[in-house]
């Protein structure tokens, strides 16, 4: 899957400067484009792990929360056996 990069900046901006002195809720926005320029979902993954290997959160001792780096799916049928472990056979049992 692949985001473009800079269409995405511009709306997170964009969003962030309308909302800015709103109340806090949820809201929900949808974004499309076309193939330019490019952002894999994996390199958005990798750039969270980096930021919190960096920046890392605390514990309620004060100890910074070690983190793992996920694996991510990297073709659509990888991204279905994923769905189905996690959430489908949990839902068959229950």
């Amino acid at each position: 899957m692949q985001i473009p990069a800079d269409l995405v900046i511009n709306c997170v901006i964009t969003t962030i400067v309308v909302h800015l002195d709103q109340a806090p809720k949820d809201f929900i926005y949808h974004i499309s484009s076309s193939l330019r320029n490019p952002f894999k979902v994996l390199d958005f993954i990798n750039i969270i792990y980096d930021y919190f290997v960096k920046n890392p959160c605390t514990n309620e001792n004060g100890k910074p929360i070690v983190i793992s780096k996920r694996l991510f799916p990297t073709s659509l049928s990888g991204f279905n056996v994923y769905l189905t472990i996690r959430y489908v056979i949990p839902l068959k049992v229950c």
